[in-house]
């Protein structure tokens, strides 16, 4: 085996590094230029980190050169001294000491090198021995680079002239939502106490101009402005204060969601106080009942009510198609705060919470129709499947669990299941592959739908909860592992096909489900990403960022 190596194994290498680390546009313009994407490398047997291991292993080498050489020159000097000093000698075994730790570490790194350089010789070999310096081999991928632990092939970069990016915000972007009926109707709630109504062109993002937004502000007298210059707001309500009291109280956006007819827009804020705009982005309802920020809500499929779920511990259903808009009924299940909320039909729904259980209900009952405990932590999200069978549920224990309410051969009036000890009877599948904790849950549209979760471990899994083998049960069907921090959020496209997930690494990542979960786009933002989604007709893709904007993109399959 040759001690050397070539050009393009060390361009390879680079090539390999960047990706690593989550710079996919210059990953791809350096793959280009360097022409590493035909050189033929199959680098499936180099594990990531080769190249920082390999100069870490070159600074060692050096220090050590340095270390010896001082030494040799020390012992010199002591010879012709003909002398020694305990201090010296001190000094001396230090500087042994030293040099065995350098030399340990350059033999025990976490990357073996040599097997590294094995896997570059034999590709060089290989190569010269075909004749074929730049084709492609056989099972190699698109690029014709397979690597270790990554997706087939290389995805499309999207550039920032492909992206229409938002400015308006003056803090961060946490939630987004497309209007479900008019496909260039997007709604985003921020930080700095509003929400914003963007009208998206049906052209190509990043070549058509956007119109300024409605701003819908949740403090002040709470009148939207549709032109912010031509309305400034007073100096003093910058800040949002609290109401009577002067004291500053956070109004941040926490949810945004469009009714099923798309005509009105329900938002909840830190100020414990939900409200319900036009299309317009005129003020209609303010549903104030909470004593603590509202951090969910979800509209009914008719439309008919609105839920929503406080930090105070409550969860209230409102009849959102009245004109007073009043509180139908307040339930006060969970002994910590209620994280999530979803609707299984018109008058029954799910709710989450710190208290680590989950709660079906149901509008006009006192008591929950079912108690789902076995989770050992917050339980962050709650997502019925299309058909309002089954209930999936995602930790900050790690684990996403799925729930069926009504057992086979029961009927749906048996009493609640009782909290004691051993598994809740209502739990079908416990999957526990997240190595942190889970985020958000999501099925996708279809009936027998997959299911995908989020997690803080920076993978996205994909589950199939109606599969009848026992390794299905608790394994992932794939597992998308791409992004270099927390994934918190993900979406299905309207056809199903696709996936797309956003993470606190900047980036959001669109993989194909249909190929085994290939990953076909990539876009780094400049700001870690709270939330994705598509819009109705599944062309264009929004990303709610940390940085104050909101990012807009095209996808065509």
């Amino acid at each position: 085996m040759s001690n050397t190596i070539t050009s393009d194994e060390v361009n390879y290498l680079v090539f390999r590094y960047l990706q690593e680390c989550g710079y996919v546009h210059s990953a791809y313009a350096f793959g280009h230029e360097s022409r590493v994407l035909q050189s033929g490398l199959d680098g499936s047997g180099i594990p990531p980190g080769a190249l920082l291991s390999f100069l870490q292993r070159g600074v060692s080498y050096a220090e050590i050169e340095a270390r010896v050489a001082q030494r040799g020159s020390a012992a010199g000097a002591t010879a012709d001294a003909a002398k020694g000093t305990d201090s010296a000698a001190v000094k001396t075994e230090a500087a042994e000491n030293g040099l065995h730790q350098a030399l340990e570490g350059a033999l025990f790194a976490p990357v073996r090198l040599v097997d590294v350089h094995r896997v570059l010789a034999s590709n060089r070999q290989r190569t010269e021995s075909s004749g074929a310096g730049g084709g492609r081999g056989a099972g190699k991928t698109e690029a014709g680079v397979a690597i270790a632990g990554a997706p087939r092939g290389v995805p499309y970069a999207i550039q920032e002239s492909e992206v229409t990016t938002l400015y308006g915000h003056t803090a961060e972007v946490f939630v987004i939502a497309w209007n479900p009926q008019r496909a260039y109707l997007l709604a985003s709630g921020s930080g700095d106490a509003t929400a914003r109504l963007w009208a998206i062109p049906s052209g190509p993002c990043g070549r058509t101009a956007v119109a300024p937004p409605l701003e819908l502000r949740h403090y002040g007298d709470e009148v939207p402005l549709a032109d912010a210059d031509a309305h400034p707001a007073p100096e003093e309500s910058v800040t949002p204060k609290a109401h009577g009291g002067g004291a500053a109280l956070s109004r941040d956006v926490t949810a945004v969601t469009w009714s099923p007819d798309g005509l009105r827009l329900a938002t909840s804020s830190y100020d414990g106080i939900a409200r319900i705009w036009s299309d317009a982005g005129l003020l209609e309802r303010r549903l104030a009942l909470h004593s603590g920020p509202v951090l969910s809500l979800k509209w009914n499929r008719s439309g008919t009510r609105l839920l929503t779920s406080s930090v105070d511990h409550t969860v209230a259903v409102w009849r959102a198609a009245d004109a007073t808009a009043t509180c139908e009924q307040q339930f006060t299940c969970h002994r910590a705060p209620a994280l999530d909320v979803d609707w299984q039909s018109d008058d029954t729904f799910a709710s989450s919470g710190s208290d680590k259980m989950v709660y079906v209900c149901k509008v006009g009952d006192a008591q929950p129709l079912r108690v789902f405990y076995g989770h050992q932590d917050e339980v962050n999200s709650v997502e019925w499947d299309p058909t309002g069978t089954l209930l999936a549920s995602g930790s900050d224990d790690c684990t996403v669990k799925v729930w069926k309410p009504i057992r086979d051969g029961t009927s749906g009036t048996e009493p609640v299941a009782a909290i004691g000890g051993g598994a809740c009877s209502y739990l079908v599948r416990d999957y526990t592959e997240h190595t942190k904790e889970v985020y958000t849950v999501r099925w996708g549209p279809t009936a027998n739908a997959r299911l995908a979760s989020a997690s803080f471990d920076g993978t996205v899994r994909i589950w199939d909860p109606t599969a009848s083998s026992t390794t299905s049960r608790s394994t992932a069907l794939m597992t998308l592992a791409r992004h270099l921090g927390p994934v918190y959020t993900v979406a299905f496209s309207p056809c199903g096909q696709y996936l797309v997930s956003g993470s606190s690494d900047r980036c959001v990542c669109v993989w194909s489900l249909r190929e085994g979960g290939l990953l076909v786009r990539t876009f780094r933002g400049q700001g870690g990403v709270f939330e994705v989604a598509w819009n109705a007709t599944g062309t264009k893709i929004a990303a709610a960022l940390s940085n104050g904007t909101v990012n807009v993109f095209d996808f065509g399959s």
